[in-house]
């Protein structure tokens, strides 16, 4: 999936509940997606 040297993720999650494994926490992160979530989730005043 995904051109040459532009790889294509496909990340499937069954249960949000469960955190994400090690690998899938660092490419959460590296593309600011952790970061969009907490935004969200956190309530504002």
């Amino acid at each position: 999936m995904g051109a040459k040297k532009h790889p294509f993720y496909r990340l499937v999650v069954a249960d949000a509940r469960s955190q994400p494994s090690e690998a899938a926490r660092s490419l959460l992160k590296r593309e600011g997606i952790l970061e969009r979530r907490a935004e969200k989730s956190t309530p504002t005043a």
